[in-house]
């Protein structure tokens, strides 16, 4: 990517760690898990919640999340009470679940996508963590979880790092949803988080003018500064991401979003 001097904008569960790699060739529009994992956590001790504990995929990314969680932890002097790595087959998922409401965590925060994350739940409420919040960052699909878990889904709430797609305040958000069903596109975050990705490279495009080049394009993006769809991107400062937009909504056992 950096030999070819060709700018990348966006990026669907880019790890921080990989992010950090490809400065000065990529342009990442949500924020980061970093940002996610210290929202989550500022939430819950608000709300008086202490014991929280973690539940990732079973892989770097996963294992970085979790780092990420801790210190988000050390920074109101607390630590997970456990910490579990899940198989991306979800084969472990039963134990995953049933360590966790041993740990008798308050709240959980999920790194975990597909259906791994339903199933956790489902093994967690069988082993006696029933009354157990469960956090998920954005790659938790809240309508695959719905289906797996149906009422106990209440207790789901996720990070999002685009805003609400059903929102009927902002114009570029009811632009979305007319293309989307004119498309029979799904409304929902992820086809959302796609549309506000292509909205930015075309604002960079636009600036960068009719003679089009690989420079001067970076030149564009890395001075871009706009508000699009009622989230705020900036890639003039440090670093490489635009967005410290976070919002937590709740799941319904039915897989609708509520805020």
């Amino acid at each position: 990517l950096a030999q070819s001097g060709a700018p990348m904008v966006a990026g669907y569960a880019v790890s921080d760690s990989a992010r950090n790699k490809v400065g000065g060739a990529a342009y990442f529009v949500r924020a980061t898990f970093a940002r996610e994992a210290q929202a989550l956590v500022q939430h819950l001790t608000t709300i008086g919640v202490t014991r929280i504990a973690f539940a990732a995929l079973d892989n770097p990314g996963g294992a970085e999340v979790i780092q990420l969680g801790e210190a988000a932890l050390a920074t109101h002097q607390l630590k997970s009470v456990a910490a579990v790595l899940v198989k991306g087959d979800a084969s472990n998922a039963a134990a995953a679940g049933k360590a966790l409401a041993e740990s008798k965590a308050q709240a959980v925060i999920m790194y975990l996508g597909g259906t791994v994350g339903g199933e956790v739940m489902k093994s967690a409420a069988a082993s006696g963590g029933q009354s157990t919040l469960f956090y998920g960052m954005s790659i938790v699909p809240g309508d695959v979880t719905a289906r797996l878990v149906g009422k106990q889904t209440s207790g789901l709430a996720i990070s999002q790092v685009v805003p609400y797609p059903w929102s009927e305040s902002d114009a570029q958000t009811r632009e979305y949803r007319a293309l989307a069903e004119r498309s029979q596109v799904p409304v929902g975050y992820l086809s959302f988080e796609g549309y506000v990705n292509a909205l930015v490279m075309i604002e960079a495009l636009r600036r960068t003018g009719r003679d089009l080049t690989r420079a001067r394009l970076h030149a564009a993006l890395k001075t871009l500064r706009l508000r699009v769809a009622g989230m705020d991107v900036d890639f003039t400062s440090a670093g490489n991401t635009g967005s410290r937009f976070i919002e937590l909504v709740r799941v319904t056992p039915e897989g609708r979003f509520l805020r």
